[in-house]
């Protein structure tokens, strides 16, 4: 057997069953829990909108064209399963005003470290033909069936900018949340 066969092998064999059943574990705590889920994620994006107002208020931000919610992969490695969220104004990137905070999602992406373990368990039968970079690219590929949970209640809550005041004073700009990988 050659590396791509075990990668493969590992892949059919480990990481799809358990990937699916990690998924089905996170999709019934989406589900059991929605309301303390929406809740925790209200509480995070009224704290980033606070935030926000706060360097308004004192002349160091200009009004907020997007807001960005990036799955933070080393987060995903290191277990603490975190997106960074940013608030930029219309120049985007070139905004010189930094302004950040962090969203805990261990209840969504906490599946992925269960499968970074168990893959890096697994692939020792490999006899060494696979290492731990192997494992966490299998892995990684798969953030998005865990952080579309994190994208539903996202969505859900800002249709109509979800009745937070903190988001109508800070901006009358147009919002775009996008959630991606980094």
């Amino acid at each position: 057997m050659d590396k791509e066969e075990a990668r493969q092998h590992l892949y059919e064999h480990v990481l799809q069953p358990a990937l699916e059943e990690q998924v089905s574990v996170v999709a019934r705590l989406f589900h059991d829990q929605q309301e303390r889920l929406v809740a925790e994620w209200i509480e995070s994006f009224r704290g980033m909108c606070m935030q926000i107002a706060q360097m308004q208020r004192r002349g160091e931000k200009a009004p907020i064209g997007f807001i960005h919610y990036s799955v933070l992969r080393t987060s995903v490695l290191e277990g603490t399963c975190t997106y960074q969220i940013e608030a930029y104004s219309d120049d985007w990137y070139w905004d010189p005003a930094e302004c950040f905070a962090r969203y805990d999602a261990r209840w969504a992406l906490q599946g992925l470290t269960a499968l970074i373990e168990l893959l890096y368990e697994r692939r020792k039968m490999y006899m060494g033909m696979l290492h731990a970079a192997d494992v966490e690219r299998m892995v990684l590929q798969h953030i998005g069936a865990f952080s579309q949970f994190v994208t539903a209640l996202a969505r859900d809550r800002l249709r109509g900018k979800s009745g937070l005041r903190e988001v109508a004073s800070f901006t009358d700009a147009w919002i775009e949340i996008q959630l991606r990988q980094s």
